[in-house]
C-alpha cells in the first residue's frame, strides 16, 4: 500500500468530515486505483450511479441500472470483507448477529464505503469511536437486549454523533429513554428514528417534539402509540394512494411546538398496509 496507513487515514479523515461531498471519495479511489483496482472501481461505480439521488432511493435500492447493480453486487461478494476488514474486529461475533452483517453484502455500502452496520448496543458504546475513524458511519442497526444503565449511556453519549437513521428493533425502549435520547446533543443529526417501543407513551413522544436536538428528524416508526391515522387504498394489484388524518395528539403537538415532519410521516407497525417502506433509509 503506497503512502501507508497515515495517507490512507489522511483521505478517510477528509471523508468523514465532509459526507455528502463526492470530492475527498474521488480523491481516495484515485489513491487506491494502482494497489486495489477493484475498490477503486466500486467506489467509482458508486459514486456515479449515485450521484444525485436521495438516501430514501439509495437504501430502498431505486438506483443504476441492472449491469450497474450487477458490477456492484459482484465486487462485494468477492472483496466487501477485505475492505472492511478494520471493522470487523469491532463487529459481534455471535453467529446470530454475523448473518446480519451487512459488511458481506452491497447494502451496507453508499458511495463506496460502508455506512451502515448491525451492532450491539455495548459495542458500540466500546467501540464505536474507532469504527467512526474507519469508515463514514451514519446508519446504525441496533441488535440485542442491553441492560437500561447501557441504552441511558448510550443515548445520553456521544456515540450517536452523527448518525443519521437508527434503528432499534430487539430492546423494549420507554419513555425514559426517549427523553434522554431527546435530550442529548449528540442527535442532531439524526433523520430516522425505529424503536421498539411498546411501553412508550405521549409522555415520550412530547419529550421528542420538545426536543431542540431532534430538529432533522424527518421519520419515526413504532408500534407503540398512533400520532397519525391512516386510510389506504389499494387498487386490485397491491398499490394505491395513501390518506391520512392526524389525530387530536398529533394535532396538539403540532399548535404546541410547531410542524414536525415525523409527526406527519410516521409508520406503525401494527397497522400491516404501512409494513410496506414505501420511502425507508432501512431495507
Amino acid at each position: 500500500m503506497p503512502n501507508g496507513e497515515s495517507e490512507r487515514q489522511r483521505l478517510m479523515d477528509a471523508i468523514i468530515a465532509r459526507h455528502d461531498d463526492d470530492a475527498p471519495r474521488e480523491a481516495f479511489a484515485q489513491w487506491c486505483e494502482t494497489w486495489d483496482p477493484d475498490w477503486s472501481r466500486f467506489i467509482r461505480i458508486q459514486l456515479r450511479a449515485l450521484r444525485g439521488l436521495k438516501s430514501d432511493d439509495i437504501w430502498m435500492g431505486t438506483w443504476g441500472d441492472w449491469e450497474c447493480v450487477k458490477e456492484v453486487t459482484h465486487l462485494c461478494d468477492q472483496h466487501a470483507l477485505r475492505w472492511a476488514s478494520e471493522l470487523a474486529r469491532w463487529l459481534p461475533a455471535d453467529k446470530n448477529c454475523r448473518r446480519k452483517d451487512p459488511l458481506a453484502c452491497s447494502r451496507g455500502y453508499v458511495r463506496g464505503f460502508v455506512e451502515y452496520l448491525v451492532m450491539t448496543p455495548s459495542d458500540l458504546l466500546a467501540h464505536g469511536e474507532q469504527i467512526k475513524r474507519q469508515t463514514p458511519l451514519c446508519h446504525l442497526d441496533l441488535i440485542g437486549v442491553a441492560d437500561d444503565g447501557t441504552m441511558l449511556e448510550l443515548f445520553a453519549g456521544p456515540s450517536l454523533a452523527g448518525i443519521r437513521s437508527l434503528r432499534i428493533t430487539e430492546h423494549r425502549i420507554t419513555d425514559e429513554h426517549i427523553a434522554v435520547l431527546a435530550n442529548s446533543p449528540h442527535v442532531s443529526a439524526l433523520q430516522w428514528l425505529v424503536v421498539d417501543a411498546d411501553a412508550l407513551t405521549m409522555r415520550g413522544i412530547t419529550e421528542m417534539a420538545a426536543s431542540s436536538h431532534l430538529r432533522a428528524l424527518k421519520r419515526f416508526q413504532s408500534n407503540a402509540i398512533s400520532i397519525a391515522d391512516y386510510n389506504y387504498s389499494f387498487d386490485g394489484i397491491g398499490s394505491g394512494p395513501v390518506y391520512w388524518d392526524f389525530t387530536p395528539e398529533c394535532r396538539r403537538l403540532t399548535d404546541q411546538y410547531g410542524y414536525l415532519e415525523w409527526a406527519h410521516s410516521s409508520y406503525f407497525w401494527r397497522d400491516d398496509c404501512l409494513t410496506q417502506r414505501v420511502s425507508g433509509v432501512f431495507p
